[in-house]
């Protein structure tokens, strides 16, 4: 997409930071201690977190700002990893939905294979974001404009976004001391 628009772009490779940081939080705590599926979370949110830091240094040593991707489905439901790919300076899409997302690429010529491209993260092979979700985005986007949904659909959606709350407020603090 960046070579099709134009756009000055790099290529930095991850892996090696990951690999150090990641093996030695697996030496400390070891992946046995939580189970399978909790440590390839945490691998998945490391490596999201390690994106954000590289675009921030890059951001940093450009004078620029640092731009996310959330749409009004993720947003809602929290389907972003904290301090990672939802710590951006700006969202300019948060209020479309996923449908919405897909027009406006197409106005503005994204290739079609791109447009309909499952939605993945890209955190492990196999990943996509409705298979780690357990549920469409169609489905988030009709809840969200206010359509009928099912039963299991709706308390899917509710569940994701009760269990997110945190990631949409900022950092909790201790009430200021006076004097």
């Amino acid at each position: 997409m960046v070579r099709a628009c134009g756009i000055a772009h790099a290529v930095i490779d991850l892996s090696p930071a990951h690999e150090l940081l990641y093996e030695q939080v697996l030496r400390a705590f070891g992946p046995e201690a939580w189970g399978e599926e909790a440590a390839r979370l945490a691998d998945g949110n490391t490596r999201a977190r390690l994106r954000m830091t590289a675009l921030y240094a890059v951001a940093n040593l450009t004078g620029r700002m640092v731009v996310g991707t959330d749409n009004a489905a993720e947003w809602y439901t929290g389907y972003f990893t904290k301090y990672g790919d939802g710590g951006v300076d700006a969202v300019p899409l948060v209020h479309l939905t996923k449908g919405e997302v897909r027009e406006l690429a197409r106005f503005l010529g994204v290739p079609e294979r791109v447009i309909t491209k499952a939605p993945s993260a890209g955190l492990w092979a196999g990943q996509t974001d409705e298979g780690e979700m357990g549920i469409t985005y169609d489905a988030i986007d009709r809840y969200l404009r206010g359509l009928e949904v099912s039963e299991r659909e709706e308390r899917a959606i509710e569940t994701l976004h009760r269990n997110t709350e945190h990631k949409r407020r900022l950092a909790a603090a201790p009430p200021k001391f006076e004097r």
